[in-house]
């Protein structure tokens, strides 16, 4: 469960795991300190880093060497009732062609890409116990 704590300290908010702790802020011009990331920026992270750790554990399943695996996503914010998610993944080793474009394939189903595209339903926490 993810808990979020926050202050009379501008915007910034505090967010724990259970086994973590992080931070959240706004951006200065919306009233936060601008230190930390923004909530999107964090929605942007967990689709990045699924995909980057969806594609190097295909990799490690196939044994397939490679040097890194980088991700990188940009959100068009412009409307925010129907987003638009532009990313890109390299991976970069030597390997075959065929087996880079099906890993690059694989990971569009990774577990965040998923969560991000099925329907949706927002209920209180109490109804989790119901």
């Amino acid at each position: 469960m993810i808990t979020v704590r926050g202050g009379a300290d501008k915007r910034m908010a505090t967010i724990t795991t259970g086994t973590c702790t992080y931070y959240a802020d706004a951006t200065v011009e919306s009233g936060g300190s601008g230190l930390y990331p923004r909530p999107g920026e964090y929605l942007m992270s967990a689709f990045a880093a699924c995909m980057n750790m969806t594609a190097r554990g295909l990799l490690n399943e196939r044994n397939v060497s490679y040097e890194e695996v980088v991700t990188r996503v940009e959100l068009d914010r412009s409307d925010l009732d129907r987003l638009t998610f532009f990313y890109k993944t390299e991976i970069i080793g030597d390997m075959p062609e065929e087996v880079r474009q099906q890993v690059l394939r694989e990971i569009e189903n990774c577990d965040v890409c998923r969560m991000l595209r099925a329907e949706k339903t927002f209920l209180p926490l109490e109804a989790l116990n119901k």
